[in-house]
């Protein structure tokens, strides 16, 4: 981290990931890096990374020292040290007693006109060797702590520095850095700042550098190895192994770098001809065995995303291979690496008789929305992660009244919110409303070809956007990224009997007087969802949200629909008829309660016993259940011979399965808060980002009345004092949850 003080700057070398980031420090980095090279090693468990960084000062941070906007953060205390009587210190007037104080906290003063520190990011590595032009560096001229490594003096001239680390490879499955999967797929999770536990790096999104990959493994245990960019050499070797290395043209910053090394399969391939550049791409899409028949209707929605972002916006794809990889426990929903896309299994296959309609509208959404971050994260990412207002909102988790671009955060995980998501994605739907189709697309075609391969902001893209279209007024859509709450709408309604015509009148009040009046979009006759109306729920008991939705069934006429035995066994015709599944689960979920339900049930396990997709809505329609005391039975289906803990798709069916049934889980006796507690500390080993995911629910105490809340949080403190047993994931996961709980 870099602290602006007046004309000089105070350089952490021990900083931290928990280091609070504040947008308005912001400084560029003090060195950049054109070319990367790196070999990967995989022998099982042990890892190995060798780096070779070529490596220049950067011009840009000296001239930002002198800069007004150095002045400015210097003056908001961006350089203050703990104890330090001014933020506004000069290298003029920083005595030898600051200094030493400033070694202390583990920082050094340089002045604009001397050489500062290279201080690379590095987490859970083991340095193995480091070499500076192909020397032996040492080791008095570094220093190595659990974050960082940095060299006290670097040449003031373009250099290479060479490091073979061993990284810490981890199994769990929320990981970033590095992970495994059971079946044995090697994959990394680079976004937001996890290339640190790879190996030593400026891991910033303003540094951009061109990738060389060399991949090399067992050719048994990973026969597929893949890495952004085009591939430009393979072969085998001695001992079973072989390689592949993977040259990127284009340069990106670290967090999209990816790799994937394992026992994949190549389900489909195509390719897609560019109608800009005539060029040809490769498409190919990997699953994991058993899964490679469900995976070319995701194949089919990247061409024609390839096809959408085109015609719309200009964008083509610049490499000669695309990849999509699909892997049992990757978090996210979906990466997009450049030209490496990668996919939670359940968000890329998908396939008439393991998903329904919905489920496939949904993957289709994700492949276009990753792959648009293909076109624009290549053509211009984000300044820096205190400036970040992140482009997934381009296309349509945290609170919806948080700041779209806070002033300051702890980690830049905590920007991945639905307020990022949602409601940022409705402030650029105010840009498309106001400029229209054509003048939203002039716009970003303008802003792609001004900033193409640059490190920018929000800023950026809104000053491309009103530059298209001199005609609109824009002025009133930027302080909606500062504002921290939604609008508050006044509603009224009249009904004439005589016309059959219900009126509503939607009055909007905002903190921004001269935001601009965008047309409403509102649901006004929908019944919200569960997940919508649990969090407005915190003065009331849960189970007010079962009455709404006893009271939204009641209102649908579905309320005694199936006490009529001719009517039951229509539905259960309907069922066994079925030619896809959408249809199918349809009529089995109806079905709850009848005599026909049971028969359907072990009909339905039996069908998609071999198909775990299919199989997790078998287990999430019992788990959801609504029906009084099932929380044994739920017990039961974790005992079942088809659970498997270590597939998510599964284990989360059963576990957040559970915890939408709002009678169940949030019983008055707490058994069903004990009962996910006691499922976390069954599958943690098992599937440990099932397990955090599950925790995360019991922390939403902060959302119930008394006594839930004692209950929930007595769960947690449960859990809390099994951490040391726990993995990394769910204990973090159970610290954060618990964050706030009442202590009696």
């Amino acid at each position: 981290m870099v602290l602006q003080v007046g004309t000089a700057a105070l350089i952490s070398i021990n900083s931290t990931s928990s280091t609070r980031q504040y947008r308005a420090c912001y400084t560029p980095p003090t060195h950049l890096i054109p070319s990367t090279q790196l070999s990967f090693n995989i022998n099982g468990d042990n890892v190995t990374v060798t780096s070779t960084l070529t490596i220049n000062p950067n011009p840009q941070w000296r001239g930002f020292l002198r800069s007004p906007a150095a002045a400015a953060a210097a003056e908001l205390g961006c350089g203050s040290l703990p104890g330090a009587a001014s933020s506004t210190a000069t290298a003029g007037n920083s005595s030898s007693a600051r200094k030493q104080e400033a070694a202390a906290d583990g920082a050094v003063v340089v002045a604009a006109n001397q050489v500062p520190p290279l201080v690379l990011n590095g987490e859970g590595l083991e340095l193995l060797d480091i070499r500076l032009d192909g020397q032996p560096l040492p080791q008095a001229s570094y220093t190595v702590t659990d974050s960082s490594l940095a060299l006290l003096s670097p040449p003031e001239r373009q250099f290479t520095l060479q490091t073979t680390s061993r990284l810490s490879l981890r199994w769990a499955t929320g990981s970033v850095g590095l992970a495994r999967s059971i079946s044995g797929t090697y994959i990394t999770q680079c976004e937001p700042e996890g290339f640190r536990r790879l190996t030593y790096f400026l891991d910033r999104p303003d540094v951009r550098s061109n990738f060389t990959v060399r991949v090399e493994a067992d050719e048994r245990e990973c026969p597929v190895l893949l890495s952004n960019g085009n591939l430009r050499g393979a072969g085998t070797l001695p001992g079973g192994r072989h390689y592949a290395v993977y040259e990127d043209p284009l340069p990106k910053p670290s967090y999209l770098f990816a790799l994937a090394a394992g026992p994949l399969v190549l389900g489909a391939e195509g390719s897609f001809s560019s109608a800009i550049t005539g060029r040809t791409t490769a498409l190919r899409v990997y699953a994991p065995w058993g899964y490679t028949d469900q995976v070319t209707f995701a194949l089919h929605s990247l061409q024609q995303s390839m096809a959408w972002d085109e015609a719309m916006f200009g964008r083509h794809f610049d490499l000669e291979l695309y990849s999509m990889v699909a892997t049992e426990y990757f978090p996210p929903t979906g990466m997009e690496n450049q030209g490496l896309s990668f996919y939670q299994l359940s968000n890329l296959a998908a396939a008439l008789d393991t998903h329904t309609d919905s489920e496939a509208q949904a993957n289709q959404q994700l492949v276009a929305h990753e792959f648009l971050h293909e076109c624009s994260a290549a053509a211009a990412a984000a300044s820096g992660w205190q400036r970040v207002l992140h482009a997934q909102r381009l296309r349509q988790t945290g609170s919806l009244f948080d700041d779209l671009r806070p002033d300051s955060f702890r980690s830049p995980s905590m920007l991945y919110t639905a307020t990022v998501y949602d409601k940022g994605a409705e402030v650029v739907r105010m840009y498309y409303t106001l400029l229209g189709v054509e003048g939203f697309a002039r716009g970003l075609r303008s802003f792609f070809d001004t900033h193409d391969l640059q490190s920018v902001t929000f800023n950026e893209l809104h000053a491309s956007l009103a530059a298209a279209s001199p005609g609109t007024n824009l002025t009133g859509l930027l302080p909606w990224l500062a504002n921290d709450a939604p609008p508050r709408l006044t509603v009224s309604s009249s009904w004439d009997q005589g016309s059959g015509m219900l009126s509503v009148t939607v009055h909007r009040r905002t903190r921004q007087e001269d935001a601009p009046l965008v047309p409403l979009k509102a649901q006004l006759l929908q019944i919200p969802s569960v997940s919508q109306v649990s969090p407005r729920t915190s003065p009331e008991k849960p189970l007010l949200v079962h009455q709404a939705r006893a009271a939204r069934a009641a209102a649908l006429g579905m309320l005694g629909f199936l006490q009529d035995a001719r009517l039951q066994r229509h539905v259960e015709a309907r069922y066994y008829n079925a030619s896809n599944l959408s249809d199918r689960l349809t009529a089995f979920e109806a079905l709850e309660g009848t005599p026909a339900y049971n028969r359907t049930l072990a009909h339905f396990e039996s069908t998609y016993s071999s198909k775990p997709m299919a199989l997790a809505k078998w287990f999430r329609v019992q788990a959801s259940s609504d029906q009084p005391n099932n929380t044994n039975a739920v017990r039961g289906l974790m005992q079942h011979a088809t659970f498997d803990a270590s597939e998510y798709a599964i284990c989360s069916a059963v576990l957040m399965g559970f915890s939408d049934s709002v009678v169940n889980f949030h019983a008055a006796d707490g058994s069903g808060y004990r009962f996910l507690a006691d499922a976390v500390l069954q599958v943690d080993d098992s599937n440990s980002f099932c397990a955090a995911r599950a925790v995360r629910e019991l922390g939403d105490w902060s959302n119930c009345a008394e006594p839930h809340r004692r209950l929930m949080c007595g769960q947690l403190a449960r859990l809390a004092a099994s951490a040391s047993s726990l993995s990394d994931d769910t204990a973090d996961a159970v610290k954060s949850a618990a964050d706030g709980c009442p202590t009696t």
